[in-house]
């Protein structure tokens, strides 16, 4: 992602679609948006008033959407927006092109995620129907979040482990028979206690878990 000569940002955002799946992160995300969203706006004049007429064609799902995927640009560093047909001063709908197929150090959208080339959004057709929002060579907020999300993923699948192990007692069944019947009697009893871990040993062997 940081290469200067073949820019490629296909892992970065595997790594960050994976990352936001975090409900704290995801949280902290959506109500810095949502606090965004909710404010009163609107257009104003040269002379400093509220021009009515320009908020009006602006106040339309698609410029919601549009100001939505906009946002979207601090946390991923780029977000380049595509529009659809114009009907009667109104967008049908605005869209997210791919991240991953979008290199805007160079400006261009690639046909898959390893090419070098592709078309030039600046230029036209285009530049009437795309925009780019956020620094070319912007990496987002994610970024510096990553590294302790990851650390929070690998340290909750290690309590994981920890728990499974060591969240319930053992059960420990001693005996000096050595038939096969009455021994596997007191296999099956224990197997079907329930799911803690079990063990039949002899009456002089030991075990020993270190926590």
């Amino acid at each position: 992602a940081e290469s200067i000569k073949t820019p490629n940002r296909f892992l970065l955002y595997q790594t960050y679609k994976d990352i936001v799946l975090d409900n704290h992160l995801s949280g902290l995300m959506s109500a810095r948006k949502n606090a965004v969203l909710a404010k009163e706006w609107c257009l104003m004049n040269a002379e400093g008033e509220k021009d009515e007429e320009a908020t009006a064609l602006l106040k339309k799902p698609w410029f919601n959407k549009f100001i939505d995927l906009a946002f979207d640009s601090k946390y991923f560093g780029f977000s380049l927006i595509s529009f659809k047909d114009l009907v009667d001063m109104v967008f049908l709908d605005v869209e997210l092109v791919p991240r991953q197929y979008v290199k805007p150090e160079m400006h261009i959208v690639t046909p898959t995620t390893a090419d070098v080339t592709g078309t030039d959004y600046l230029a036209a057709p285009w530049k009437d129907w795309a925009i780019g929002i956020g620094e070319v060579n912007d990496l987002g907020l994610l970024m510096p979040a990553t590294p302790l999300v990851l650390w929070k993923k690998e340290a909750m699948q290690c309590w994981a482990e920890h728990t499974q192990l060591f969240g319930m007692p053992i059960r420990i069944g001693k005996t000096n028979v050595r038939d096969d019947k009455t021994r596997n009697n007191m296999i099956d009893m224990l197997r079907n206690m329930g799911p803690n871990p079990w063990a039949v040993l002899d009456k002089q062997d030991d075990i020993q878990l270190a926590d």
